[in-house]
């Protein structure tokens, strides 16, 4: 009996070694062990189907893992990292959204990559959606994250879209995304939009973000759209412009858009601080929608195009 208890006292020794260890690397899921370190990222997902951002009928599956990448922010295979905090079970709200709640302790700022895994049965069987972001956390953080995930497989050569997602932030919020999602059948040469919106909402425009999941990240220098133009938001509207698709040297040949269909980048904004001023909702209108073929010889016609909503909470 004494030499049970001797290796029992001596397991339980191990893993509390092993799970301070873990700690300490940020790579274990939050709890009551270092509340004071604990980061909350609060993922909010989003199915693109057809011309709506909308909640499915019937949900098979739905999974979002959250990957300490600190040692390779720019990975493709973030499940070859630490898995810090997971979600099988998330809740459905009723703004057509999933809702899940991860939390993490660290120790010190961590990079990690959130990626969600989706199975529903449309209406003509089961179908697969999958997306990935990049988070940065510190101790104490408490973030909110907009996941949109769209139909598998490349659109048909002559469908052409952009769309606004939805999008949710407090009043007064630095550097918040609005989610943009880019449909092109064949390859594009630049882009570029309007977007109009209530004036007292956005403040200024930080820039252009592409996560370097997005098949518009050109590499570990990239922070940003490529050649991407903005204008500070005048007279209620917000106007982006992308139109150089070059290199570092005017003599490199042009770099195209590849086909997709997914959301491609976000547009970094500040909010007005007006809540309750501010009405709930604030409907973000898409305008002036041009496409360029590769060469920037002629512009593409856009077959459609979608407004989002901006999601104003306390």
């Amino acid at each position: 009996m004494a030499f049970f208890a001797r290796k029992s006292a001596r397991a339980a020794l191990v893993a509390a070694a092993l799970a301070a260890a873990l700690r300490l690397s940020g790579c274990l899921d939050a709890g009551p062990l270092d509340p004071a370190g604990e980061a909350g990222l609060d993922v909010r997902v989003q199915v693109f189907s057809g011309d709506d951002a909308r909640k499915t009928q019937a949900t098979d599956s739905l999974s979002v893992r959250l990957y300490d990448i600190t040692g390779d922010r720019y990975t493709d295979e973030p499940e070859s990292f630490p898995l810090a905090a997971r979600a099988d079970l998330v809740s459905q709200s009723e703004d057509a959204v999933y809702r899940a709640p991860l939390r993490v302790d660290l120790t010190e700022e961590r990079v990690f990559r959130v990626a969600t895994r989706f199975s529903y049965v449309g209406a003509i069987g089961r179908e697969k959606v999958a997306g990935e972001r990049t988070v940065t956390l510190a101790p104490g953080d408490r973030k909110n994250l907009t996941m949109v995930l769209t139909e598998p497989g490349a659109p048909p050569a002559d469908a052409f879209g952009l769309s606004v997602a939805n999008s949710e932030a407090v009043s007064g919020a630095r550097d918040h995304g609005l989610p943009i999602v880019l449909k092109n059948g064949a390859a594009i040469g630049g882009l570029q939009f309007q977007i109009r919106f209530d004036g007292r909402t956005i403040e200024s425009v930080e820039g252009i973000e592409v996560d370097p999941s997005s098949r518009l990240f050109t590499g570990a220098s990239a922070d940003s759209l490529i050649g991407s133009h903005f204008a500070q938001p005048t007279d209620s509207t917000l106007r982006v412009v992308t139109v150089d698709l070059r290199g570092d040297s005017l003599f490199e040949p042009l770099q195209s858009i590849p086909p997709g269909n997914d959301l491609l980048f976000f547009v970094r904004v500040d909010l007005g601080d007006q809540f309750p001023v501010l009405p709930d909702t604030i409907r973000l209108s898409l305008e002036d929608v041009f496409f360029s073929t590769p060469s920037g010889s002629s512009d593409i016609a856009v077959t459609d195009t979608t407004n989002g909503l901006l999601i104003i909470t306390e």
